[in-house]
């Protein structure tokens, strides 16, 4: 008798295992369709804050979407938004994708220059009709969090010099060679800023690489499936990512002070 009853139970495993299955897939299909929709919602998000601003639309409407002055009422919101960098007492970035270069200015004045390889700007920026894009990018943005695959501030432990020659061969600098250079920066109203190194010069640096942008991934889609249970809602963070030259990228991110700001053009 008991080998009667194993076939069935064998049987009610097998639905349980496919039942748990089933389920997991229908998971994953409902949070890549989300993923999907994300960038609608997004795009939602930036014109309702837009259109809440009755001052901004009254004062702007007339030109802000004039097609022939889209390049000239960008390069107006460059400026006045540097203009306003510049009454920052630390360091602040400028990312210009118009003539490639990211550069570091303190009190406005330009303190370093370096230039830009592969841009990518996300296609919901890209869409933005002219009047947010001018809301958004007419003044500097502040930078939330940050975060690289390299130490901000390096700490180097030394022994106190036993007179002034030895004194002064400790200040000698010593930097890591070939360290992997990946920073990420989040900014309000969710952007994203990925900057990379512009050479994968061996495994090491190619490891490095795919682990960053895995933690980038892995943490957005934790976030879509938190936000997803906890709200209902579609959560999606704009990126422009792009690569610059290892050693500028290392000089520009140590500069950056912890309410860094930035002023975007593109």
């Amino acid at each position: 008798m008991e080998y009667q009853h194993q076939p069935k139970k064998k049987s009610l495993a097998k639905k349980i295992i496919l039942a748990i299955w089933y389920t997991l897939l229908l998971f994953v299909f409902v949070i890549l369709m989300i993923k999907q929709l994300s960038p609608v919602s997004k795009i939602n998000q930036f014109l309702d804050s837009v259109e809440s601003d009755s001052l901004y639309i009254r004062q702007n409407e007339a030109i802000n979407n004039h097609s022939d002055l889209v390049d000239l009422t960008r390069e107006e919101a460059y400026l006045k938004a540097l203009l306003e960098l510049s009454n920052s007492d630390s360091a602040q970035l400028t990312l210009n994708l118009k003539d490639s270069t990211i550069c570091l200015y303190l009190k406005g004045v330009k303190v370093h220059e370096a230039r830009i390889k592969e841009p990518e700007v996300d296609i919901i920026l890209r869409h933005l009709p002219n009047s947010h894009y001018l809301w958004l990018f007419s003044r500097p943005i502040p930078v939330r969090e940050q975060f690289a695959t390299f130490e901000k501030e390096p700490i180097i432990v030394k022994d106190a010099p036993k007179d002034t020659i030895e004194a002064a061969a400790n200040n000698e600098i010593i930097v890591r060679e070939n360290e992997p250079a990946f920073v990420h920066l989040k900014m309000a109203h969710d952007i994203d800023l990925i900057i990379e190194q512009d050479s994968l010069l061996d495994n090491r640096t190619k490891w490095a690489r795919y682990e960053f942008n895995y933690n980038i991934i892995k943490e957005d889609y934790l976030k879509t499936i938190r936000a997803f249970f906890s709200s209902g809602k579609m959560e999606t963070h704009p990126v422009i990512r792009l690569k610059v030259p290892t050693d500028d990228l290392v000089s520009l991110y140590r500069a950056l002070p912890h309410d860094a700001e930035i002023v975007i053009r593109y």
